[in-house]
């Protein structure tokens, strides 16, 4: 089970594509293989779980931000808006585990009972379980056990892995039921949100605005603003530009195209300071990237 691929065509990043032999996946991430050690926003229908191996990061649910340690756990719910990013530069080293409910879809009255009612709680966007406490130990040790299996490729080791995943989720499930939020986030708000989210997603390689971006939503250029800064800490033209760097990336990577014609498609007009952006974010120009990517 690998990690889905990060090609930025329009509404790649906000959704991962699942085949039926490969109904989760498991992987083991380093922030610092992103842009700026920043994990970019986006959502699923899929839930995942996050444990942190080493090092320390911010992450974003749905507007709420919070610091993750070495040993801390997050549940975050199925079409939750979420991303992470390094604290101070730091390094972070992360489990992820990401599974759609429909892997359950054998079991369909458990599936209708527990986990439908569960991806569709929008008052349940997440569930932080810190280091130090019995929650957060059993989640950590079973994700590190998950990891485990997932390397050993062993034939059934799926199966094994959804064993463990049950009891995980039957506590969320608890959880769930037992807590109150400690916040509600606005379902109007993250709908406007993820619809400029769709409309960068669509249109950034062509010469938008942010006007344009805020009018994709049905709001003005303030407001548009004030939402991105909510829900992702960053301005609209600042996403946008994140954005346009990592599908220049994967172009770089995935094709034998000329730093010219990538600097076009990824919607920058002028070599220069796409060449200037690239090389704040990724650390070297975008020549000497795509030699370290491809082995050269």
């Amino acid at each position: 089970m690998t990690a889905p691929n990060s090609i930025m065509d329009a509404g790649q990043m906000i959704h991962y594509h699942h085949e039926v032999a490969d109904p989760l996946y498991v992987w083991n991430i380093n922030l610092a293989t992103y842009p700026n050690k920043h994990a970019g926003c986006h959502w699923h229908g899929e839930m995942e779980f996050i444990y942190i191996v080493s090092g320390r990061m911010n992450f974003f649910v749905s507007g709420e931000k919070m610091l993750l340690g070495q040993g801390d756990s997050l549940f975050i719910n199925a079409g939750q808006l979420h991303y992470g990013y390094s604290v101070q530069d730091q390094p972070c080293q992360y489990i992820c585990l990401l599974f759609h409910p429909s892997v359950f879809s054998d079991h369909a009255a458990l599936k209708r009972e527990y986990l439908d009612p569960l991806g569709r709680d929008e008052g349940f966007a997440f569930y932080l379980a810190l280091a130090e406490t019995q929650t957060g130990i059993q989640i950590g040790t079973a994700l590190q056990q998950i990891w485990r299996i997932n390397q050993t490729r062993e034939y059934g080791c799926q199966l094994d892995i959804l064993g463990l995943l049950l009891p995980l989720l039957a506590m969320m499930i608890r959880e769930q039921r037992k807590h109150l939020p400690a916040f509600l986030p606005n379902a109007e708000q993250l709908s406007k949100q993820k619809q400029m989210l769709i409309y960068i997603a669509e249109h950034y390689a062509q010469n938008i605005t942010v006007d344009q971006i805020a009018f994709s939503a049905g709001l003005e250029k303030k407001k548009c603003n004030d939402l991105f800064l909510k829900y992702l800490g960053q301005s609209a033209q600042k996403y946008l530009i994140a954005y346009r760097l990592e599908a220049s990336g994967n172009l770089l990577i995935q094709t034998e195209k000329s730093i010219a014609e990538i600097c076009a498609l990824s919607g920058f007009h002028h070599p220069s300071y796409y060449g200037k952006k690239f090389e704040l974010a990724y650390g070297c120009t975008p020549s000497d990237y795509r030699k370290k990517m491809k082995g050269e």
